[in-house]
């Protein structure tokens, strides 16, 4: 957690158009460690990388969107990290961003999109 609150979040928390790069790497490090992520940390994290998917940059916002729907899937003993009353509301800017992404055409078949939407 401490690396996250250091390293990760003020880099998700910056413009979602710069250094594209490191928000790949911090958007990965987070698909990778969520599991390691406690139930409040889903909190902080995921309106991040909602933000996360009106980047321009292709890889950004592919990796965003898997981010999203990995986050969205696990489970702690048993039970979703994420109820549907802490996604509700984020979800009409989820479904915005990612309806929008599909209008753009590098995303139009992005597949990763396609399963969050």
């Amino acid at each position: 957690m401490d690396f996250l609150q250091a390293q990760i979040l003020p880099e998700l928390q910056s413009d979602a158009n710069t250094m594209p790069v490191l928000k790949a790497d911090a958007i990965k490090f987070v698909t990778t460690f969520r599991n390691q992520i406690p139930r409040a940390g889903y909190g902080v994290v995921l309106p991040l990388l909602v933000n996360m998917l009106t980047s321009k940059n292709y890889v950004v916002h592919s990796y965003a969107a898997n981010a999203i729907e990995r986050m969205l899937i696990a489970r702690e003993q048993g039970q979703p990290k994420v109820t549907a009353a802490e996604l509700a509301p984020l979800l009409p800017q989820l479904c915005a961003n990612l309806f929008a992404l599909l209008d753009r055409q590098e995303s139009k078949e992005n597949v990763f999109v396609m399963k969050g939407a």
